[in-house]
């Protein structure tokens, strides 16, 4: 029965990227150009515009820690996993798709609209396939929801994502 039992952890490098509509840009009178900006600095001129997509991608670095049972323990396995992650903030860049405005990078750090460290709940079914005797190949789907909003209570925002993920995992069985 202990068999069937598992933990796992890692380092994840996770991006998140989501399409959109924004009629609002920030101008930057240093260098006399309008770059596209939803979390822009307090200090900066916002004005509004012609709609234009863009694209928004955030970027992390997680450490999950998960267990999970294995229901079915043949060729081809099933397994459900919980567990925890820590997430790591490194960059959100938004780019204005139709060319007009520049990219805008925010970085983590004091002055950044995103909380630098995340904690996220995991859930996901793991259906595997035994290539060997210590090794399983496995697609993964997966939900992640972020216990706290990933961006500071400063923004007056509280954006909470569930996020659906799909993995793959190449495992060594001890």
């Amino acid at each position: 029965m202990a068999a069937r039992w598992m933990v796992s952890s890692g380092v994840s490098y996770i991006t998140q990227s989501i399409n959109y509509n924004s009629n609002v840009a920030a101008l930057d009178p240093n260098q006399n150009r309008s770059f596209a900006a939803d979390f822009a600095s307090q200090s900066a001129m916002v004005t509004t515009t012609v709609p234009y997509p863009i694209n928004n991608v955030s970027e992390f670095v997680s450490i999950p820690v998960q267990a999970g049972y294995l229901i079915i323990d043949r060729k081809i396995g099933l397994q459900f996993n919980a567990g925890v992650a820590t997430d790591f903030f490194i960059r959100n860049t938004l780019a204005d798709q139709s060319g007009q405005l520049s990219s805008y990078s925010q970085n983590a750090g004091n002055s950044s609209a995103y909380r630098s460290v995340n904690w996220s709940g995991l859930a996901a079914t793991e259906l595997s396939y035994k290539v060997a005797t210590h090794y399983r190949v496995s697609l993964v789907p997966g939900l992640r929801y972020s216990f706290n909003s990933v961006l500071k209570s400063s923004t007056g925002s509280t954006l909470n994502p569930i996020v659906l993920d799909v993995g793959f995992r190449f495992r060594y069985i001890f």
